[in-house]
């Protein structure tokens, strides 16, 4: 797990050092001013979590408030969806839904790079309708109107963790 966490972060830097030399854009990031994204994102749930489900699939709506050129605070909402593997469905388990509220920071380390790091709280849509807590650090590459992140999120609920790695690709306006 650790071996495909480390070589995804890899490429992940990798392709946005690529962009970068490609594109000589400023940041993404204009102090005071707030800015709007759409994305769909997907998922790949890890540990325990995989046993039940391969893939997860969910849309999101973030603002960003821009704090200087280089950091913004970041509001994120959205709904997931985690299929649940044939041999559970058969016995009646259902998919499991999620409706996240995140609240994070966002801040350019190089060009058009940037580290994350978001918290929130996760509601139950269906099965036991629970809250969980989700804390998720990643890394990503964006310019004006574009921003793909990878990062790992982790669900807290009743003494019970469970995660996934997940990946957004977001139009910004």
């Amino acid at each position: 797990m650790m071996k495909k966490l480390k070589a995804l972060l890899i490429t992940a830097i990798t392709l946005g050092f690529l962009f970068t030399s490609l594109t000589g854009k400023a940041q993404s990031i204009t102090k005071n001013t707030f800015k709007w994204s759409i994305a769909e994102e997907t998922f790949r749930p890890v540990g325990h979590f995989h046993r039940e489900s391969d893939f997860g699939i969910g849309g999101s709506v973030r603002m960003q408030y821009g704090l200087s050129d280089r950091v913004a605070l970041t509001f994120t909402a959205g709904y997931y969806n985690f299929f649940v593997k044939a041999p559970y469905k058969n016995l009646g388990v259902e998919d499991y839904r999620l409706v996240p509220v995140k609240v994070g920071i966002k801040a350019f380390v190089l060009p058009h790079i940037y580290l994350a790091a978001e918290a929130g709280v996760g509601f139950e849509v269906n099965r036991e309708k629970k809250r969980v807590f989700i804390a998720s650090p990643g890394v990503g590459w964006a310019n004006k109107s574009w921003d793909v992140g990878v990062r790992y999120e982790n669900y807290a609920a009743n003494n019970n963790g469970y995660g996934t790695l997940a990946l957004r690709i977001a139009y910004g306006f």
